[in-house]
């Protein structure tokens, strides 16, 4: 909360806290893309009618990339 707190007064002459919030929206963006991966990947594998699930091409694929991040 303090980080946010300070967020709210920074000045354009504050470079480092800029820098700190820049950081933090690349952090939020990695979160965001990793986390879509994993619901689109989820959204799949609720629908997906392969017998096993690990055989359907479309989960092999998300797993060996990494994408269903669990």
């Amino acid at each position: 909360m303090a980080q946010i707190a300070r967020f709210l007064v920074a000045s354009p002459g504050d470079a480092e806290l800029r820098e700190r919030m820049a950081e933090k929206v690349r952090e939020l963006d990695q979160d965001i893309a990793r986390l879509t991966r994993m619901r689109d990947s989820l959204r799949h594998a609720s629908a997906c009618t392969h017998t096993p699930l690990i055989e359907c091409p479309e989960f092999k694929s998300h797993i060996r990339e990494g994408d269903a991040a669990w």
